[in-house]
């Protein structure tokens, strides 16, 4: 049995790539920007070609709207209708411009800073077995972005 994954940000798709060859299934995928949509669209499907696998997940974005327009019980119900399964987990990397110190480095407070938080709020209100939250180094290394790191880690702490 494969574990479930949702995808968020999915960008090109090279995360979902290695949970796939780790033996994920990618049940959800979520991305905005049509480039990067029509593109894993495109790679997914012929990087599976080239390996010739035959996947179950889909090679379209699931989702193509914003993250901020997502709430937990439709996504829940999206890809588990059946009820949530015992194990499955979300993986995504929110933009992260707002926290890198070659961005604009406003942190939470930036437009896109604002996605992560959305993200550390829908993974909350979802509570997979697990998660990936792929970020920039300037998240965690910045004394100015610390204080952020610190409240999100207690929010993510409150429910386990």
């Amino acid at each position: 049995m494969q574990i479930p994954l949702l995808s968020f940000f999915t960008g090109g798709g090279f995360l979902d790539i290695g949970f796939e060859l780790a033996g994920f299934e990618i049940a959800l995928t979520n991305e905005i920007k049509p480039a990067f949509a029509d593109m894993y669209a495109s790679g997914i499907a012929s990087w599976r070609a080239s390996r010739k696998i035959r996947s179950p997940g889909s090679k379209e974005v699931t989702a193509r709207v914003s993250i901020e327009e997502l709430q937990a019980p439709e996504v829940l119900e999206m890809v588990f209708s059946g009820g949530k399964p015992g194990i499955f987990g979300i993986v995504g990397g929110s933009p992260c411009p707002d926290f890198s110190v070659a961005g604009k480095n406003e942190g939470v407070d930036g437009e896109r800073g604002k996605l992560t938080q959305v993200f550390v709020d829908l993974i909350c209100a979802i509570r997979p077995t697990f998660f990936v939250m792929e970020n920039v180094p300037g998240l965690y290394r910045q004394k100015k972005h610390k204080p952020y790191l610190e409240r999100i880690l207690a929010q993510f702490g409150e429910g386990a």
